[in-house]
């Protein structure tokens, strides 16, 4: 019985991967027509990198200029952002002033307010006194 499966594998191991019956002749090249067709080959492969070089070259140059371009586009736009900050802060200033001034008249508002009111709660408070102790203050006067 062992050997019958050892026979199997070996069978299975030799024959069936089969190398050499995938392998087909190659027809015989001369040496000429190898150097032929690796003289057409170079020639294609020169050309074709000639061809690549000056892509490369146009596309550089493509690229150069839209740098430049992005370039210009950035300093503009920074120009524009700067203004614009300058003008927010044009703005914001002009608002603080204003707000200042605000607060200013609504503090001198409380301020007369204070000093108007302030001489008259004093001399109600000196008339209520005399009402109530008028005996008193003659004396304080006299």
């Amino acid at each position: 019985m062992r050997g019958i499966m050892l026979g199997c594998v070996l069978w299975s191991i030799v024959v069936l991967p089969n190398p050499a019956g995938a392998v087909t002749p190659a027809p015989a090249l001369t040496d000429r027509e190898i150097v032929e067709r690796l003289t057409r080959l170079e020639t294609r492969l020169d050309e074709g990198l000639t061809g690549l070089r000056a892509e490369m070259v146009q596309l550089r140059a493509d690229m150069q200029a839209q740098n430049r371009q992005l370039r210009a586009e950035m300093v503009q736009l920074r120009a524009d952002m700067q203004a614009q900050n300058r003008q927010l802060r044009e703005d914001m200033n002009i608002r603080f002033e204003e707000h200042s001034r605000l607060i200013l008249g609504i503090l001198a508002a409380f301020a007369a307010l204070f000093v108007i009111n302030v001489p008259h709660i004093f001399l109600d408070t000196l008339r209520r006194i005399v009402q109530t102790k008028p005996l008193e203050y003659k004396k304080l006067v006299a």
